[in-house]
C-alpha cells in the first residue's frame, strides 16, 4: 500500500497495466540551451475503506536550483479503436484498441488525478523554452503526496549535467500541415480574426517549440483533402479585386499572419498549392471580389492549365513577390504545385509545373512524390519523396525532403501513429541526418478530420477519426477552445529534431565522416527500414555528448 515511483526514459510507453519495477536512470547530460525530457511513472495503491473507489488527488513538487525550467505535465490516456492495419509488421506496441497514453495535460495547481491500481506518468520537460542555463549539476526532486485516511508518498531524484555549450537550431524545413478549418472549429472563431490568433498562436508556439520550423502559408484556402466538387471553409489570407485592369493584392492580413508566426517563433513558410490535390486538374478555390461582391473566381470549375487562371497565375506571383521582398521574405518561402501527382497525371501537371517553375526561378519548389519516374522527368526540382520509395532518390535528388503518410506501416519503416513504440518515431531525426535529406514533411499538425475533410472530429472522442484512419495519423496536438494541448508524441517530435542539431553540432566540431562512423557504430546497417532500439539511442545520445564534451 502505497505509492510506487520510477523514472523511466521519454521513449517508454507507460500504460496501466504496465509492469515495471525499476529506474531507466538517474543522470542525463545536456548542453546548455537543449530542451530534455524523461518520465516518473507512479502506481498508487489505495486500501483505503472509505475512499478506495474515489480517484486520489496527488500533490506534485519539484525541488531544485533549476526548477523555474522543469515544465511537468500528467500523460492522460485516449481511447482508440484503430491502431494497425492487418498486414503489417510486429514493431509495434500493440494492434488491439484500447486505452493509449498520448495527451499531456499541463499540471495545474501542483495537482494530479490518479486512478488507484493503474500506472500514471508525469512527463516532465527540461529547459523547454531553450534558454541558456548556467552550466554545472543540479538534482531535481520530484515528489508525489496523497492526504487521505493516511498520508502517502513518495520522491525521485534525476540528476542532470548542463555542459558549457550550446545547440544551434536543426538545418532542415520540418513541416506538419496546419488545418485552419479546425482551429476556427475549435475556437468558435472567423479564421484570422482575433479570436481565431489566440489559439492559432498556441499552436504554433508548441509546433515552434518542438521541432517545427516552417508553416503553411494559406493564401487561398489549401486545396487538400478535400472531394472533388466540395470545399473546405474558406480560409484565404489575400484579399483579390478583379478590375477592368486586372487584379489587386491586399497582402496586409497575409502580413499579421507572418508576424504572428514569427512571434511564435516559425522561419520558414509554405505557400499552398496553385493546384488541387492528386493531378493539379483544377484551380483551389479563390475568392475575388468582382463587382463589389465577392465570388468563388476560381475552382473545380476552373480549367487549371486554361488561359485565364494562368493570367491570374501570372498577375498573383508577381505581386507576392513584391510582397516577399518588401517584408524580407524572399529566403523564408517554398512553393507547391500539387500535392502527390502521379505519371498519369503528366497531362496537366506537367504544364503546371512548368509554369509555376518559369513564374517562380530560383525559389524552393516541392512536391510529395511516390514515384522515382516522375522526379526524373524534371518536372519536379525538389521532391517531397515517401518513405517506401525515399531509397530510390538518395544519392540522386540533393535537395530532397521526405515525408510519410497513416498508410506507411510496414516494413519499420517510421511513422508517428499512437500504436508504435516512440524509438520507431523518433529514429526519424537520426535518418534524416545520415542521409543528407533537407526537409520533413507530414499532412497533419491538427487535421481533426474524417476522410476528404467530410466531417470534423473530436480527437478525444475519437483519435481515429470515426475509424477513418490509424489513431494519431492526422494530427500531433488536441484542440482546446482557445489552445492546443501537446500529445506525447509531439514531445517525441522535438527529440527527434534535438538529435539532429546534435549531430550537426559535432559535425561542426570533428566532421561529417566523424559522425557518420558514430552513427553506424551505435546503429550498424542503419536504413529507411532500420528497427532501432532504445538502448542504440542511448549509446548514440551518450556518444554524442561524450564527443562534444571533449572537443570543447
Amino acid at each position: 500500500m502505497g505509492i510506487k515511483s520510477y523514472i523511466r526514459s521519454s521513449m517508454d510507453t507507460i500504460f496501466y497495466d504496465s509492469s515495471l519495477y525499476e529506474d531507466s536512470f538517474d543522470e542525463i547530460k545536456i548542453l546548455k540551451n537543449q530542451p530534455t525530457s524523461f518520465q516518473m511513472a507512479y502506481l498508487f495503491e489505495n486500501e483505503d475503506e472509505d475512499t478506495a473507489n474515489i480517484t486520489p488527488k496527488l500533490t506534485v513538487n519539484v525541488e531544485s536550483e533549476i526548477s523555474d525550467y522543469v515544465s511537468l505535465y500528467s500523460v492522460e490516456n485516449v481511447g482508440a479503436n484503430v491502431i494497425g492495419p492487418a498486414l503489417t509488421d510486429d514493431w509495434y506496441l500493440s494492434r488491439k484498441p484500447g486505452m493509449y497514453p498520448d495527451v499531456c495535460k499541463k499540471v495545474k495547481n501542483n495537482i494530479v488525478r490518479c486512478v488507484s491500481y493503474q500506472w500514471g506518468s508525469l512527463w516532465v520537460n527540461i529547459n523547454e523554452e531553450k534558454e541558456n542555463l548556467n552550466p554545472g549539476e543540479y538534482d531535481i526532486k520530484i515528489s508525489l503526496k496523497c492526504e487521505r485516511k493516511f498520508t502517502y508518498e513518495c520522491e525521485k531524484t534525476v540528476r542532470v549535467k548542463v555542459i558549457d555549450d550550446t545547440v544551434l537550431p536543426h538545418q532542415r524545413y520540418v513541416t506538419n500541415w496546419m488545418h485552419y478549418d479546425c482551429i476556427s472549429y475549435f475556437s468558435d472563431a472567423k479564421p484570422f480574426s482575433k479570436k481565431f490568433y489566440k489559439a492559432f498562436k498556441s499552436y504554433a508556439t508548441l509546433a515552434s517549440k518542438n521541432g517545427q520550423n516552417t508553416v503553411l502559408f494559406p493564401a487561398f484556402t489549401p486545396a487538400l483533402d478535400t472531394e472533388v466538387g466540395c470545399e473546405r471553409m474558406t480560409a484565404q489570407l489575400v484579399n483579390i479585386e478583379k478590375t477592368d485592369k486586372g487584379y489587386v493584392f491586399d497582402f496586409s492580413k497575409a502580413k499579421e499572419f507572418v508576424d504572428i508566426c514569427r512571434e511564435c517563433g516559425i522561419k520558414y513558410f509554405e505557400h499552398c498549392h496553385f493546384f488541387t490535390q492528386w493531378g493539379a486538374k483544377a484551380a483551389p478555390k479563390i475568392v475575388v471580389k468582382v463587382n463589389g461582391k465577392n465570388k468563388k473566381l476560381f475552382g473545380w470549375h476552373t480549367n487549371s492549365i486554361g488561359v485565364e487562371y494562368f493570367g491570374f497565375l501570372k498577375e498573383y506571383i508577381k505581386a507576392f513577390k513584391k510582397f516577399m521582398k518588401e517584408n524580407k521574405l524572399t529566403d523564408s518561402f517554398v512553393f507547391h504545385v500539387s500535392d502527390e501527382p502521379h505519371l498519369k497525371h503528366m497531362e496537366t501537371y506537367g504544364p503546371a509545373s512548368e509554369f509555376v517553375h518559369k513564374e517562380l526561378k530560383g525559389y524552393i519548389i516541392c512536391d510529395a512524390l511516390a514515384d522515382y519516374g516522375f522526379y526524373e522527368s524534371k518536372v519536379v526540382t525538389t521532391p517531397v519523396a515517401v518513405t517506401t520509395t525515399a531509397d530510390d532518390f538518395i544519392g540522386k535528388a540533393d535537395d530532397m525532403w521526405i515525408y510519410f503518410t497513416g498508410g506507411v506501416t510496414r516494413e519499420y519503416l517510421t511513422n508517428r501513429i499512437i500504436g508504435i513504440p516512440y524509438e520507431r518515431q523518433r529514429i526519424l531525426g537520426v535518418q534524416m541526418y545520415y542521409f543528407g535529406i533537407k526537409g520533413f514533411l507530414q499532412w497533419g499538425f491538427n487535421a481533426h478530420h474524417t476522410f476528404l475533410c467530410k466531417e470534423i472530429i473530436n480527437p478525444y472522442i475519437s483519435p481515429d477519426m470515426n475509424k477513418e484512419f490509424l489513431a494519431g495519423t492526422s494530427y500531433l496536438v488536441y484542440p482546446e477552445k482557445d489552445c492546443a494541448t501537446p500529445s506525447v508524441r509531439l514531445f517525441i517530435h522535438r527529440e527527434t529534431f534535438n538529435d539532429i542539431s546534435l549531430l550537426e553540432k559535432l559535425e561542426s566540431m570533428v566532421g561529417r565522416e566523424r559522425v557518420i562512423e558514430i552513427i553506424e557504430e551505435a546503429m550498424p546497417g542503419i536504413n529507411l527500414r532500420y528497427r532501432v532500439t532504445k538502448e542504440q539511442f542511448d549509446t548514440l545520445y551518450n556518444k554524442v555528448i561524450e564527443e562534444i564534451e571533449k572537443s570543447i
